[in-house]
């Protein structure tokens, strides 16, 4: 009991087991980027169905592994064609849980985020994403 393993999939469709003590990949920088789906916040918050939505706050939740890491954060409102983004150097290094603010106005009824991390000699361990945004009138499009 208490003897496993994570495993990880990579671009090349093959599965390798995930160790902690491998920072880089044989020196190069290990580029680490997480996408989300197109999101209307409906599944939370159905009233807000067909409006457009303005996002304000974007909250990085993470784990603080490392210090002085960059992370940027990105929004898209076209379904990942083109991306605003916001960078940050975040950590510490004293193994807490923190949050590090991106700040955006971005109008849309559908929004997906973007996380970018990239280094060959820092950890960092990302929680969630937390995102502040006001409903507005309805949506329609523009042709």
């Amino acid at each position: 009991m208490g003897d496993y393993n994570y495993y990880l999939g990579g671009e090349d469709g093959k599965v390798y087991v995930y160790s902690g003590d491998y920072v880089s990949d044989d020196g190069q920088p290990i580029n680490c980027t997480y996408v989300t789906k197109q999101l209307d916040f409906v599944d939370q918050h159905s009233q807000y169905n067909n409006k457009f939505k303005t996002i304000y706050k974007v909250k990085l939740l993470f784990y603080d592994l490392s210090s002085n890491e960059v992370t940027a954060v990105h929004v898209s409102t076209d379904g990942g064609a083109t991306w605003t983004s916001q960078q940050s150097t975040i950590g510490s290094g004293n193994s807490i849980p923190c949050s590090e603010n991106y700040w955006f106005i971005k109008t849309a009824d559908n929004f997906m985020f973007k996380i970018v991390h990239s280094s060959d000699d820092k950890s960092i361990l990302w929680n969630g994403l937390e995102i502040d945004f006001l409903p507005r009138g309805d949506y329609f499009e523009v042709s």
